[in-house]
């Protein structure tokens, strides 16, 4: 893995009270008969399609990735996120663009936001906290 990639995946952690969690889309069309049936993931450099949640997860699901900033003293990251089994971001369904705020002034790759998408109750969830503890994140929905 190249040591600049700064995401690591982490299957089945649950989101806190103290996370900050927003409703990517209510009455998802992602499951059928309990099992997901499209791609749920972000758009990474080049504009390519990263699942985060795969097909074929059984329901409810959910999964993590390790965000952290490319240049020093960054306080905020932009997740653009979609849904489909296209291979570029934006041959899918685009489901939004957020940010996550609040994170304390640190070196480029000091600070790690834990990022986690989940499908509950026929929703798509996206939560995030700051493993590090130094600040509490928040989450805004640009688009």
């Amino acid at each position: 893995m190249n040591k600049c990639f700064y995401i690591i995946i982490i299957l089945l952690v649950s989101c806190s009270l103290s996370d900050s969690q927003i409703c990517v889309e209510n009455n998802s069309p992602v499951a059928k008969e309990d099992v997901l049936i499209e791609n749920i993931g972000v758009e990474t450099l080049g504009g390519v399609f990263t699942p985060i949640l795969k097909v074929g997860c059984k329901l409810p699901c959910e999964s993590s990735q390790i965000f952290s900033t490319a240049e020093d003293n960054q306080n905020q990251i932009m997740i653009v996120i979609a849904r489909g089994m296209e291979k570029m971001a934006k041959n899918n369904v685009h489901l939004g663009k957020y940010k996550i705020q609040g994170i304390s002034p640190a070196p480029r790759g000091a600070p790690k936001i834990k990022v986690t998408f989940k499908v509950v109750n026929g929703s798509i969830w996206l939560c995030a906290s700051h493993l590090n503890g130094s600040s509490q994140v928040t989450l805004a929905k640009l688009e």
